[in-house]
């Protein structure tokens, strides 16, 4: 009876110290996820930034090319109210003007992000050429381990030859 309960204590002891190992890796997982997110968070807000200004000239742009278009004579012989012409215009050239200084905006952020992915590139150029230095490396190691071990079987092998030779030698002598 004691021997059952101690088993089955024992057994719910294995239990519940392989459930905290697994909380523990799955807490040690989630660590890595949060700080993955957290480090990616200031540019997805920057991101997000630069959408809506995007989808805003975007917007915009469509709005003023929709009314200068509408309001542009298309038949021929067709009046025009110069007024109305004119603050279309006028619009259409503020907003190019708008348009202008946003490419103005986003151009440095733009080269920044190329040279940033220029970086990331030759980072990982070399990371690739030290995976197969590191490569290399490890298959001369892995050899040289071989040939070690086959070295150290060999002097083995050469002590206990040794050994019989003068155990031989001292047997032939007693004799």
């Amino acid at each position: 009876g004691k021997l059952v309960h101690a088993w089955k204590s024992l057994t719910k002891l294995q239990h519940s110290v392989l459930e905290k190992k697994l909380q523990l890796e799955k807490d040690k997982l989630e660590m890595k996820l949060n700080f993955l997110l957290h480090s990616q968070v200031k540019s997805l807000e920057a991101w997000g930034d630069m959408e809506r200004q995007h989808l805003s000239a975007i917007s915009m742009t469509r709005d003023c090319l929709h009314s200068v278009i509408c309001t542009l004579p298309l038949v021929e012989g067709a009046k025009m109210e110069p007024h109305s012409s004119s603050v279309a215009l006028r619009h259409a050239s503020d907003l190019a003007t708008s348009m202008k200084s946003m490419l103005y905006v986003f151009s440095p952020v733009a080269e920044k992000t190329v040279s940033i992915l220029w970086e990331l590139a030759e980072v990982v150029t070399q990371e690739k050429a030290l995976l197969e230095q590191f490569s290399e490396l490890f298959r001369m190691v892995s050899t040289l381990e071989v040939q070690e071990r086959s070295l150290k079987c060999g002097i083995i092998q050469m002590k206990l030859w040794q050994q019989q030779q003068l155990l031989q030698e001292q047997q032939e002598m007693a004799s």
